[in-house]
């Protein structure tokens, strides 16, 4: 049964599936939080900040990553990673090759 099912007919159970997966997104996040990306020749990226989600699928999109040491707008741009309106790289979720110690993208 899918979550769009649950809402559909009010069903308790939703709720408690929500704060269940909610509970372990935070779990997650908090495990994740501040580890260094680095790319796959280990040259460091910067420092996770926030995962984006699709709150419908529950799917996660983007890693926004805060810089390694002091980049210049410009730099930013140049790279391969999009950047958000803040600065931060958007480095896609598929990107992610392995999650340890450090976080390693492609």
């Amino acid at each position: 049964m899918t979550i769009q099912s649950y809402l559909r007919r009010n069903d308790p159970k939703f709720y408690v599936i929500y704060n269940i997966l909610y509970i372990c997104m935070e779990i997650y996040a908090k495990n994740l939080s501040n580890k260094p990306v680095v790319d796959s020749n280990g040259s460091v990226i910067g420092e996770l900040y926030n995962v984006t989600i699709n709150f419908q699928s529950g799917e996660l999109r983007n890693l926004l990553v805060n810089p390694e040491g002091d980049t210049t707008q410009q730099q930013r741009q140049r790279s391969k990673y999009s950047v958000d309106d803040h600065g931060r790289y958007m480095i896609s979720v598929s990107d992610v090759t392995a999650v340890k110690d450090q976080i390693i993208v492609s």
